[in-house]
């Protein structure tokens, strides 16, 4: 651990085969707290009156040991007035995505009584619950509380979660998904993998491919080689959605060498079938397989595997360039929030940006978007993804801000819309979504005109700001089946979730 403890970092290997979990942890807690201009001593004495028995020094050493204490970070949240579940979330999720991750140590703030799991129950039966609510509730369901609720009562409340999950804002986001994850790993997995195959299999929905994710946090050799079928999908949101499932089931672990082995077939038959915006796609998934699979997946192509932009070195030396834009964002965004320097929001940037390891962009990412300078990034990363000095950070930023947009302001990318490059079309579709404002008619059309995914994105945007064009769409005969069909479920289930 660092010495100082404001200076937390994580001094691993950049291309290591772990990350530090530790050192994450303490920063969000810490970073969390002093942005809030809160003392230690004074957050020990609220603590202390919501009934947890600490000090100023014990909460120094979580901070700078980064030590996994549920009950602490909860008790955080409500001291600092932050949504409730937005760093537990993020933590938990950092937790589970790596096995070597520490244990929560003190999981809970109040003891198992019928009243609490009553009332958590109740949020999530009411009109607008919040993610914390559906935290609060997924705890209820899992580890020694077991379950309360029969399989059909469950069902219909994970297919609730998982359509709120699918249209979530940031931390509102982060907390339904762990929320969602927690239920998996516990007695109702069968009934969350029920919810997600059905999904999958109806076709329809708005947004499919973290909710296919969700599967992952629950490793077993029937997924995997259902997700290895799935690389050849004919839609290719199912397809990324499958490949994103592989990648974090070999994050999380678990399987036999023997389980990995199943798969060459299916990627060397989704490879051979693939276009070159697929390939990318299952490139980098290859990269993240398991040796031996990596080798038979090798020997049985017939053709290269494509290039994927990424970092000009693994060095934290200043001789990585991307590692110093990385730092330099980083140190312009702690200016912006009015925070001292923060090294390791310099490697969670870099691993946002240039990591090909989806699980360690998508972990920085959740908890970026739960610390304070969450807000600071947006303007940065607009733009750095117009003007940065190389394709790879280009197409790393237009990346980044679609997971790191918080929903609360509209980013300046409405010219990206007459862009002739088409991936800042998209992301200025789905940004403009993200902040609740529908696609101008002439960008509607253009999009609905467009490949699978455009057709998807400008549908989402649509979608996430309830657009009063979707119920005209899908009921349009013109249009075709699918697009009437993911229109009217947007109509159905409704726009974005920011709570």
């Amino acid at each position: 651990m660092p010495r100082n403890p404001r200076l937390a970092d994580d001094r691993s290997e950049l291309d290591g085969a772990r990350i530090e979990v530790a050192p994450r942890i303490g920063w969000l807690l810490r970073a969390s707290r002093t942005s809030r201009g809160t003392p230690l001593r004074e957050m020990a004495a609220e603590l202390r009156q919501l009934g947890l028995r600490t000090s100023a020094s014990s909460l120094s050493r979580i901070e700078a040991e980064g030590q996994r204490h549920g009950a602490v970070i909860d008790g955080y949240e409500q001291v600092l007035g932050l949504p409730p579940g937005s760093v537990r979330a993020a933590i938990d999720l950092l937790c589970r995505t790596f096995d070597h991750a520490p244990p929560d140590q003190d999981p809970d703030l109040e003891p198992a009584t019928l009243a609490g799991f009553s009332a958590a129950v109740d949020a999530v039966l009411g009109d607008a619950p919040r993610g914390g609510d559906w935290l609060r509730f997924a705890r209820e369901h899992t580890g020694e509380r077991g379950f309360g609720l029969t399989a059909a009562q469950m069902e219909p409340l994970v297919a609730r979660l998982s359509s709120e999950m699918s249209r979530s804002m940031g931390v509102a986001y982060t907390s339904r998904y762990e929320a969602l994850a927690r239920l998996r790993c516990g007695p109702y997995a069968d009934v969350v993998e029920g919810v997600v195959h059905e999904v999958v299999r109806a076709q329809e929905v708005g947004a499919v491919v973290d909710l296919m994710n969700v599967l992952s946090e629950r490793p077993t050799p029937g997924l995997l080689a259902w997700a290895g079928e799935l690389l050849a999908h004919e839609q290719r949101a199912v397809m990324l959605g499958a490949a994103l499932l592989i990648e974090n089931l070999r994050s999380v672990g678990g399987l036999r060498s023997s389980d990995w082995l199943e798969l060459v077939p299916w990627f060397l038959k989704a490879y051979a079938g693939a276009e070159q915006a697929r390939r990318v796609i299952l490139t980098r998934l290859f990269k993240t397989l398991p040796p031996h699979t990596r080798a038979a997946i090798k020997a049985g192509l017939g053709t290269p595997l494509e290039h994927v932009p990424g970092p000009s070195t693994w060095t934290r030396t200043r001789r990585n360039r991307h590692y110093e834009v990385s730092r330099d964002l980083a140190v312009r965004a702690c200016t912006a929030a009015g925070l001292p320097e923060q090294p390791l929001l310099a490697r969670l940037l870099f691993e946002v940006l240039y990591d090909f390891r989806s699980t360690r962009a998508a972990t920085s990412a959740h908890l970026m978007l739960a610390s304070p300078v969450a807000e600071a990034l947006h303007p940065l990363l607009v733009e750095a993804a117009i003007t940065g000095p190389d394709e790879a950070t280009r197409a790393g930023a237009r990346g980044a801000l679609t997971q790191l947009q918080t929903g609360r302001h509209v980013p300046d990318v409405a010219d990206w819309l007459e862009s002739p490059e088409e991936d800042l079309f998209e992301v200025a579709v789905v940004l403009l979504g993200h902040a609740g404002v529908p696609p101008p008619d002439k960008v509607l059309e253009a999009g609905l005109a467009g490949h699978e995914m455009q057709v998807r994105r400008v549908l989402y945007a649509a979608g996430m700001a309830s657009s009063p064009r979707l119920a005209e769409i899908s009921t349009d005969p013109a249009r075709s089946p699918q697009v009437r069909a993911i229109a009217a479920w947007w109509v159905r289930e409704g726009g974005r979730v920011t709570d």
